[in-house]
């Protein structure tokens, strides 16, 4: 059978200055047809496979010496290649596929076409070719097959940071089942958030009416989260967060309890956030501080953990408890260690140490978790807490009179500061002006500070305003306007 292989060696190469009409005219008549039926076949079938193992072909053919056939391939430089990871892995040359597959529709009925290609997508999975599964099956339009390793492999790969591949996946699928899935929708928000907040929110969007209309419950919240992650993370304008507080409440009077522990924690937590950015000293905001660490100590999922203690800390410490902030840092750190971190689970982890050590007034400890903060940013190309982290240094470093670094860390900022973001642009002005009051320049700093008033109101949040309020009464103190200086710590006595 291998006989008619042997017979001729084949160099690839010498195809290369013919047309690909006459390179498959060549295939055909000069070698395919000139092949034993049997290896005919066998080719055939395994060319449904980007890359296979012995052990694959045979399962897909049913020929049992599939390692001597393949071995004989690609010794003979039969348009294959034989490469070792772990075990032999075999390939055929992309023209020679490409030939292969052209006449295995020529060969097979649609009905056989079918079953081929569904055996050789289970095979790719269970081997951990997985993409190459999803490539192999929306080339030929199966696109349920495709949703369904979607939805069976989401979770997993945003857990591991794999959003761009995600995202890939999600983009293959025809526009109108995209928009017709809430889950789709979903993950596409998820794998969008960390690159383009506005696109993750405009998915998120749309899932959680899709999810409302469906009733799905897991997912009405998880979308919710996302929503409202989402103007958080954007640092524009937070009042829209009144809006979504109250549809929380609303669905928590339809819905009653949540439908996970998981997703309790995550609904929680955002919550937490949102009512400290929007309503800092509303009634009910210590319940849900209470909900959260509850469900932090008791729920499995470390990046739900690593999350729910990242909101506490980021709460305590902005409440002065202190105690209770080095508490959940404490336990930030030791999550941070465990294997299988999401890498932006571990910036998370950085960012609120990072804010934890400015307050505590642990400057050098301060910039070693911006730095490494900064670092995995850069890594993973994710960037939502880039400029918090460097505002976090530079505030740091200004409390200890460190200007070289103030300095260095403000020309970073002054270069990827995003000017529509108008908390970020408020902050990086009133940095600037503490930068000048250190230099003693404050005619300086009360031109920063009138930048920075342009932008303190847009934001919405009243921490924003206290900030901002604060800052300018140290700047009126400096240029002997103790009148506006004392006006201004009014004001921050009301914003605060």
């Amino acid at each position: 059978m291998l006989e008619s292989v042997e017979r001729k060696v084949i160099e690839p190469q010498a195809l290369g200055k013919l047309t690909p009409d006459e390179i498959f005219d060549y295939l055909g008549k000069e070698l395919f047809d000139k092949t034993d039926k049997e290896i005919q076949d066998f080719l055939l079938k395994t060319a449904f496979l980007p890359k296979m193992t012995a052990k694959m072909a045979e399962d897909l053919t049913g020929l049992s010496p599939a390692s001597r056939i393949l071995d004989t391939l690609s010794r003979t430089h039969y348009f294959s290649e034989k490469r070792f990871h772990g075990k032999p892995i075999y390939q055929y040359h992309l023209l020679f596929r490409e030939f292969l597959l052209s006449r295995a529709k020529e060969t097979f009925s649609r009905e056989d076409q079918s079953i081929l290609l569904h055996r050789a997508a289970i095979l790719l999975e269970d081997s951990g070719q997985t993409e190459e599964a999803v490539v192999l099956l929306s080339e030929t339009g199966r696109w349920s097959e495709v949703v369904e390793l979607i939805r069976k492999h989401a979770p997993a790969m945003l857990q591991h940071g794999r959003n761009r591949s995600l995202a890939e996946w999600l983009e293959i699928l025809p526009r109108g089942i995209l928009e017709d899935n809430p889950w789709l929708l979903y993950w596409m928000g998820e794998c969008q958030a960390p690159f383009d907040i506005q696109l993750g929110q405009f998915y998120f969007e749309k899932a959680f009416e899709k999810f409302r209309t469906e009733e799905g419950r897991v997912g009405i919240f998880l979308a919710w989260a996302g929503v409202v992650n989402s103007i958080i993370n954007e640092y524009r304008d937070f009042t829209p967060l009144d809006k979504w507080i109250a549809v929380l409440g609303e669905l928590m009077g339809t819905s009653g309890s949540f439908p996970s522990e998981e997703v309790s924690l995550r609904v929680s937590s955002v919550m937490l956030l949102a009512l400290e950015m929007r309503h800092p000293h509303h009634p009910e905001i210590e319940k849900w501080v209470e909900r959260v660490l509850t469900l932090s100590e008791s729920c499995p999922n470390i990046s739900e953990k690593i999350m729910g203690y990242a909101r506490l800390a980021y709460y305590w410490i902005q409440m002065g408890e202190f105690p209770k902030g080095v508490m959940a840092i404490h336990r930030l750190r030791q999550l941070s260690r465990q294997r299988n971190i999401p890498p932006v689970r571990l910036i998370t982890a950085n960012f609120h140490e990072s804010i934890y050590n400015r307050f505590a007034g642990l400057h050098e400890e301060c910039l070693k978790t911006v730095s490494a903060g900064l670092e995995q940013s850069q890594k993973i190309g994710s960037y939502p807490v880039y400029n918090w982290l460097l505002i976090h240094g530079i505030a740091s470093s200004l409390n200890v009179h460190d200007l070289e670094t103030a300095n260095a860390l403000l020309e970073k900022l002054t270069v990827s500061l995003n000017r529509n973001k108008p908390w970020e642009t408020n902050l990086y002005y009133l940095l600037r002006a503490r930068e000048a009051l250190a230099r003693g320049k404050p005619g300086e700093a009360a031109i920063h500070v009138e930048m920075a008033n342009k932008f303190a109101g847009q934001v919405g949040a009243p921490n924003s305003l206290f900030i901002f309020n604060i800052v300018k009464a140290h700047v009126m103190h400096q240029l002997n306007k103790h009148q506006e200086a004392d006006s201004q710590y009014f004001h921050c006595c009301r914003s605060g």
